[in-house]
């Protein structure tokens, strides 16, 4: 009877062990996962970008200046989009939405979104739909990036190197 009572006991104990340990994984993966994707996104996206072609700030955000050529930084983590020009001004706005591959930002009421993608060298390009081309496999046209991620880790730093090549 002493016998069947502590192999019960011990079947219980190995039953109730091997519950507990099968939800405990269940509920910390999708964490870490859903963790690694935004630390992925943030790390690809923050940052300062040099951009070209200032028609499409013009037309978008609605922002003169003399030169082609401003700077623009985003920070995920802040909720903040700076835009800034040689003349010395900057422009502050928000992010509106975001993804792993995309983001869209606004800046003076009127938004913007930009793709992320990887150049030739390796380094984070940002594209627009209404800017940048595609080719036929659908890969962006690398010639056609409205800016690409810049040398510099700040804002005037690189206002600094748009003015020092122009």
């Amino acid at each position: 009877m002493k016998k069947k009572i502590a192999l019960v006991s011990m079947l219980f104990f190995v039953f109730f062990c091997k519950e507990e340990n099968k939800e405990t994984p269940k509920q910390e993966n999708p964490v870490k996962e859903e963790k690694v994707q935004n630390m992925n996104t943030e790390r690809v996206f923050n940052g300062v970008y040099a951009m070209r072609e200032i028609h499409l700030m013009k037309e978008v955000f609605g922002i003169q200046s003399k030169f082609k050529d401003y700077c623009l930084r985003i920070d995920l983590k802040a909720n903040v989009v700076e835009l800034g020009i040689v003349e010395g001004k900057v422009y502050k706005g928000k992010i509106l939405e975001k993804d792993s591959e995309s983001v869209t930002i606004e800046i003076n009421g009127k938004s913007q979104k930009y793709f992320i993608t990887k150049d030739r060298f390796d380094s984070f390009a940002l594209m627009t739909d209404d800017y940048s081309e595609k080719e036929a496999d659908g890969k962006w046209n690398m010639n056609s990036a409205a800016g690409a991620e810049a040398s510099s880790q700040t804002l005037s730093e690189c206002i600094s190197d748009i003015k020092s090549l122009s």
